[in-house]
């Protein structure tokens, strides 16, 4: 199913994404403390 393929890989984008964001994000609370 190309649909449900294509589903998979915006969730694995949007999964890689939102890990780089709170990889970044936890950074700067790393440095406060």
């Amino acid at each position: 199913d190309v649909s449900k393929g294509r589903g998979a890989l915006k969730n694995l984008l949007v999964g890689s994404v939102a890990h780089k964001v709170a990889a970044s994000a936890s950074v700067p609370v790393l440095l406060v403390r």
